[in-house]
């Protein structure tokens, strides 16, 4: 097959969504099939992986209240020069929603996997700076994307504006042939908080990871460097510093905690993102007050397997409804043991490891007993890696959906006068 793979960013940076697309392309070009991928970033260039090859556009990226067709337009055009047989979308952000028909009407099969919510949250995690949102109310919203942009030129009427954005969206992505969501859990959260409240039919397909691999070379590092004090323990967190990631809740919890030989570990970085220089800032003052918590700063995924040999549990105690967490799988591949909130499709963790200690995200003044208690259940017990997905048998999955997404995009399955759809 001739694939095409679309994301908001180039695909060699270290978010989640980035490196699952890397990691995708990698294993369906061992699978025989051609890959390009797309992104609009703020480089354009020529860049590759392992037999696949990308491309960068530099276009200007849909604001808030339109649906990106020039760039949609540009995007289809690549996708009918390339010869592409099915586009799968991991991000309409940086595109806009327009990206779905417009390769729908080149030709293509279409593919689109909801990984968060910038599909109807200018955010892209229903998070304000009000806190977690739960439903799409259009004023709030609109207010939110004023706070978001402030040099941003509005509409006349925001709110009313919103709503028809909300209303080209739902029409935009039920043009998709297979809608994706990458986890369950995050499946309901997603139709619970569809733009129209009409959710068309997602298919699950639940993401993957290098898991034997980050296994083996967590245990060689482990190998390499043993721990000098066997009563330490170690939580980290690896991940963007926002604050709907609840670092700074969880690390205010272990600096309450009264045992000297708890640390914490954060890994990550700040970004342009709405709070996340204020989250540094308290996790930067909570680090002055308490020794056992130490910022590590930016990492590269090629870092990870030494962090995670470093660490006895990593945490993902997000605020907001995490869609699915790249984080704590790899950390329980690892053989780590694992704390995460309900939210979303972190509340799957505990289908993974009956062990994993589940925090109650509106309550973090309770994290801290909860952690102290894990600990002293966890400490000094020797933990096997858990069993998580691999990202090779995801491409599987994802192989044969593209080829029945093809058949439905066939002329044969086009007479209809409704979107032909893939049924999950």
């Amino acid at each position: 097959m001739r694939i095409g793979q679309v994301l908001h960013d180039e695909p060699f940076g270290g978010g989640g969504v980035q490196v699952h697309v890397r990691r995708l392309c990698d294993d369906l070009v061992a699978r025989g099939h051609h890959v390009e991928v797309s992104s609009n970033g703020a480089d354009a260039r020529e860049l590759g992986g392992d037999g696949w090859a990308h491309g960068c556009m530099r276009l200007p990226r849909p604001g808030a209240w339109d649906d990106g067709g020039p760039t949609a337009a540009a995007t289809a055009a690549w996708a009918r020069a390339a010869r592409l047989e099915v586009v799968h979308v991991h991000h309409v952000a940086g595109h806009g929603s327009a990206l779905v028909p417009a390769l729908r009407a080149a030709g293509c099969a279409v593919v689109a996997t909801l990984h968060d919510y910038s599909h109807a949250c200018a955010r892209g995690q229903m998070w304000s700076d009000e806190g977690r949102c739960t439903m799409l109310e259009a004023e709030r919203c609109a207010a939110c994307i004023a706070s978001t942009w402030p040099l941003s030129r509005p509409p006349a009427d925001p709110p009313a504006a919103l709503r028809r954005r909300w209303a080209a969206v739902a029409r935009d992505l039920a043009a998709a042939h297979v809608l994706v969501a990458p986890d369950p859990d995050g499946a309901a959260v997603l139709a619970a908080r569809w733009p129209d409240g009409a959710c068309p039919p997602l298919l699950v397909v639940e993401n993957g990871i290098r898991a034997e691999l980050l296994a083996r070379s967590v245990a060689l590092w482990r190998a390499r460097r043993p721990r000098r004090d066997p009563n330490r323990f170690v939580f980290g967190v690896a991940g963007s510093l926002l604050p709907s990631k609840g670092v700074v809740e969880f690390a205010r919890a272990v600096s309450a905690c009264v045992d000297p030989a708890l640390a914490l570990e954060v890994h990550g970085a700040a970004s342009v993102a709405p709070g996340s220089a204020r989250c540094l800032a308290e996790l930067r003052a909570l680090a002055a007050l308490d020794e056992r918590i130490h910022l590590a700063g930016p990492y590269s995924p090629a870092d990870l397997p030494r962090i995670l040999a470093r660490l006895d549990a990593l945490a993902a105690p997000a605020l907001w409804d995490e869609v699915h967490g790249f984080s704590v799988r790899e950390g329980l591949a690892a053989g780590l043991w694992a704390a995460a909130t309900e939210r979303g499709g972190l509340a799957g963790v505990a289908r993974l490891d009956p062990e994993a200690l589940l925090l109650p995200a509106d309550e973090p003044g309770a994290w801290s007993g909860l952690v102290s208690a894990a600990v002293a259940r966890w400490r000094s017990r020797i933990r096997a890696p858990r069993e998580v997905r691999e990202a090779r048998d995801c491409a599987k999955d994802c192989e044969r959906i593209y080829a029945r997404a093809i058949l439905q995009a066939s002329p044969q399955a086009s007479n209809s006068a409704s979107p032909a759809r893939l049924q999950s």
